[in-house]
């Protein structure tokens, strides 16, 4: 769990996207556990994968409709506040995607 932070954190891109394979099956596999790390390993999301490969948003944005899944909306929600706030516009359109997805 701790070490996703980390992972999905990284500044190689493969490296990011294996990191963010293994968080959507610990996700489906942990079920309720994973809600105690959704606050840190979000906000690391927010910070450095919604700007990467077309791929990589993409599972990104599938982790955080996993945390709205897995009843984790209030930390989703504020990672969005956040993403939505960010000074790079090609961080906020997935920010407000994902938000419209979740709200789906």
């Amino acid at each position: 769990g701790p070490l996703f932070k980390k992972a999905v954190s990284d500044s190689n891109a493969p490296v990011q996207e294996k990191a963010l394979d293994a968080l959507l099956a610990f996700q489906r596999a942990a079920d309720a556990d994973v809600s105690r790390y959704a606050k840190e390993v979000c906000d690391a999301i927010c910070a450095k994968c919604l700007t990467g490969r077309p791929k990589t948003v993409e599972k990104a944005q599938a982790a955080f409709l996993l945390w709205v899944e897995l009843e984790a909306s209030e930390v989703f929600l504020e990672s969005m506040e956040k993403a939505v706030k960010n000074k790079v516009a090609k961080a906020v359109v997935p920010a407000i995607d994902v938000m419209f997805q979740a709200l789906r």
